[in-house]
């Protein structure tokens, strides 16, 4: 595989069958599935803090890092949806020389890094009984 980096056209298919379908219908469907995932995402914060304060605080500290990592998703995915949005398809550019691997972009690297590292932090705060 050569290490030049290349233009990937990432539609989401293998086949070209999102080219087919017309550019307002994926968008209306990317529209419903980003504000159901945002109104599943609140509802279940909101019952789950709703719990945690449920003893009469007002306040829950997030650790830094935590914050740090979900912005690396954030971000990454944020970045994804705009190509998707504005371009109708991802650009991934980015090919490994040394094995076999997809070819992917800087936001896919935030997403998967940031995955990762909240796993690793979640771990750890388990071990050591922190909330």
């Amino acid at each position: 595989m050569s290490s030049a980096p290349r233009h990937i056209d990432a539609s989401g298919t293998g086949r070209g069958e999102a080219a087919a379908r017309p550019a307002r219908t994926r968008r209306t469907v990317l529209f419903l599935a980003v504000a159901a995932l945002v109104v599943v995402l609140d509802q279940v914060s909101k019952a789950y803090m709703t719990e945690l304060l449920a003893d009469g605080s007002r306040r829950v500290d997030i650790p830094g890092p935590l914050v740090a990592t979900v912005g690396l998703v954030a971000g990454g995915g944020i970045g994804n949806m705009i190509d998707r949005l504005l371009l109708g398809s991802v650009t991934d550019f980015l090919a490994t020389s040394f094995m076999r691997f997809p070819v992917f972009n800087v936001a896919d690297i935030a997403v998967t890094c940031g995955a990762f590292l909240i796993i690793i932090l979640a771990w750890r705060m388990d071990a050591r009984g922190e909330e």
